[in-house]
């Protein structure tokens, strides 16, 4: 994926995790600059990842520290749940799910099916379970908010002919 491929990929997750937190969770995030690198994210962690198909393969993941899951689902559902529990899993994987589909509707022509949520929990972040192959990019939107961080990480491979001609 060219440079201006991936400029014109990281706006549309910028505005809608923002658009996400602002109206659904009321509450502001801070976004910083996309990186290659994972940014360091040392307590445990809830990763919920989204599959890509269509114009562009790969996956989009929400990376969030307990204090950060913690927060936002508690805003998103209105009550404190267990970190770890099967309803904060599914709660992440929804906001996994509504970041992906509200960036997706902001990239137009191209068509892109989403996947299921897969949520996982764990002691420290890592790399994607999904590499996307060898043409894929890798990168790392960090946001923060009052209790930590958290990161949507996009693996991307277009493919297609819309892929093409974008």
């Amino acid at each position: 994926m060219d440079r201006q491929s991936q400029e014109r990929c990281v706006e549309p997750f910028v505005s809608s995790v923002e658009n996400l937190f602002r109206t659904m969770l009321k509450q502001s995030v801070q976004p910083q600059a996309a990186q290659q690198g994972m940014p360091e994210i040392k307590d445990k962690h809830v990763r919920a990842t989204i599959k890509l198909s269509g114009d562009v393969v790969g996956s989009v993941t929400l990376v969030m520290c307990e204090d950060a899951a913690n927060e936002a689902v508690t805003a998103f559902v209105g009550m404190k749940m267990p970190f770890g529990s099967a309803d904060m899993m599914d709660a992440a994987g929804e906001l996994a799910n509504m970041i992906t589909g509200g960036a997706i509707s902001r990239l137009s022509g191209l068509k892109i099916k989403i996947g299921c949520p897969q949520v996982t929990i764990g002691p420290v972040a890592g790399s994607s379970p999904f590499s996307g192959g060898p043409a894929a990019t890798l990168m790392f939107l960090p946001f923060g908010m009052k209790t930590g961080q958290f990161v949507v990480e996009l693996v991307m491979n277009q493919v297609g002919a819309a892929a093409k001609a974008a």
